[in-house]
């Protein structure tokens, strides 16, 4: 396996893993109705931001699964890209 290969195969693990993070927080979120405590917001936004570099990674590395892909993805990291 190369480094790209390596590279992606950490990257696709790494993606995996905050996606079951972001659903969990994201049931942990319906749990409080409108009343979401500031961290439980702040963590998803965080790990939102996360998926969305990781995602990113993987366009320049030519390597985002055709199931992952949605223009929704492109929408937030040109968002994300603005605020900074």
């Amino acid at each position: 396996m190369n480094e790209i290969e390596k590279e992606i195969e950490s990257l696709l693990t790494q993606r995996s893993t905050h996606n079951d993070n972001l659903r969990y927080l994201n049931e942990v979120k319906a749990q409080y109705g409108i009343n979401i405590p500031i961290e439980i917001r702040n963590s998803i936004n965080g790990i939102q931001k996360e998926i969305d570099s990781i995602d990113e990674k993987l366009i320049r590395l030519n390597h985002l699964p055709e199931s992952l892909f949605s223009i929704n993805i492109l929408e937030r990291i040109e968002k994300n890209r603005t605020r900074h």
